[in-house]
């Protein structure tokens, strides 16, 4: 059945959401820092009293921070600050135009189940790890085993996972979905890939190469949800994605650089190529573009058929029951007005026509019963018969 159009709002349109989109950003990020900085400040200060001197007079510097934490808290600190903006989502969704977003992330997707929450972190690990491979064969990265901790691996896993899955939930959950609702997926995929694209500009050693591969990362998660409706697969390939490159094996995560990974990268020997960037990791390297091109074909060439989830359905039945009662209202006081525009016209009285007086009616006589002829025969038998007499005298 083909998708019926919806008519066009100032308040539900793609410019709108991508507006709403960048406040719930900052405004997360804004949340996420006061949060996260008071908690590690509370624990700084519970270490060393001292430092509340040196905060105070903004002497603090990243050195400070990582000899009085450690590169382990350092890290989970780092990528807990998105917290916010998890927080602002889950708040935004309150409101009954966004309450259905609330469905992604349950058991109302077809595709939110272990198998696909598993192959989103075999994809993530995979696509990553073989461009990395590319990269070392070429040589233009040299790794060393430096730190082998599994409670710190576990631990800084589940905090990329806070970053991770805050940056899918605002662009595929709510900027793709509300999009997807109004207009279409061409659309709505095209403006969330590239507003996260955009979400990326301030990082360090950006390049044009390195944000169409952004781009082409945020086109693949939207064919993850899409395609194989499954919002809990783009939150584990995003997760693993930005796990493998920046704690297993120490590159740039989109230009940002970890303080605590299992391999560590010599920088000093690593060179720039088809498969590295320097200064962005292996996201700024036409290798890279290449490998999530062929991963959103291959989504898109074996699960086109699949139908994604209608998380509107409820919603649009309700707006339309709404907008059918107000039509019936309209219809009602307009007729109303009408009538207390119209003159009252009097009605006229006929005079009543005398009638005639009813004569009575006659009752009717009964009718005599007939009597048969054969009785008066049998009563009178010689009355029919001929005068014999008469005829005797006439011969005579």
């Amino acid at each position: 059945m083909e998708k019926e159009k919806k008519k066009f709002s100032w308040t539900q349109n793609a410019v709108t959401y991508s507006i709403a989109t960048i406040l719930l950003l900052f405004g997360g990020q804004i949340l996420g820092g006061i949060i996260v900085g008071m908690v590690a400040g509370i624990m700084i200060i519970i270490k060393d009293p001292s430092v509340i001197s040196m905060m105070l007079g903004g002497s603090i510097d990243s050195d400070l921070l990582l000899s009085m934490m450690g590169p382990v808290a350092l890290t989970c600190t780092n990528y807990l600050l998105p917290l916010g903006m998890w927080l602002v989502c889950l708040l935004w969704f309150l409101f009954p135009k966004n309450r259905p977003i609330y469905q992604t992330i349950g058991k109302k997707l077809t595709g939110n189940n272990w198998p696909k929450f598993l192959l989103g972190i075999l994809l993530g690990f995979g696509m990553n790890a073989a461009c990395i491979f590319v990269a070392y064969l070429h040589g233009d990265i040299e790794l060393s085993l430096a730190n082998v901790n599994p409670f710190a691996m576990i631990l800084i896993y589940l905090c990329v996972f806070v970053q991770s899955s805050s940056e899918e939930i605002l662009c595929r959950g709510y900027l793709f979905e509300k999009i997807l609702h109004r207009h279409n997926f061409i659309l709505a995929a095209l403006v969330s890939s590239g507003l996260f694209a955009a979400g990326h500009l301030m990082n360090d050693g950006v390049t044009i190469l390195s944000i169409l591969n952004i781009f082409l990362f945020g086109l693949f998660a939207v064919f993850c949800v899409y395609y194989l409706d499954s919002m809990w697969m783009a939150f584990m390939v995003h997760t693993t994605w930005n796990y493998t490159q920046n704690i297993l094996f120490g590159l740039p995560n989109s230009g940002a650089n970890s303080m605590y990974s299992l391999f560590v990268l010599n920088q000093a020997t690593a060179r720039e190529s088809f498969a590295y960037d320097p200064g962005f990791g292996i996201e700024g390297t036409l290798l890279c573009d290449i490998v999530l091109l062929i991963g959103c074909f291959v989504i898109w060439f074996f699960f086109r058929g699949n139908e994604h989830t209608n998380i509107w359905t409820e919603l649009d039945e309700e707006e339309a029951r709404k907008a059918e009662q107000e039509a019936q209202m309209q219809v009602a006081e307009q007729y109303y007005q009408q009538m207390q525009g119209q003159p009252q016209v009097p009605q006229q009285v006929q005079a009543v026509q005398p009638q005639a007086p009813q004569q009575p009616v006659q009752p009717v006589q009964p009718v005599q019963s007939v009597q048969p002829m054969t009785e008066n025969l049998a009563e009178d038998p010689e009355k029919d018969q001929p005068d014999d007499s008469s005829d005797e005298s006439g011969q005579e």
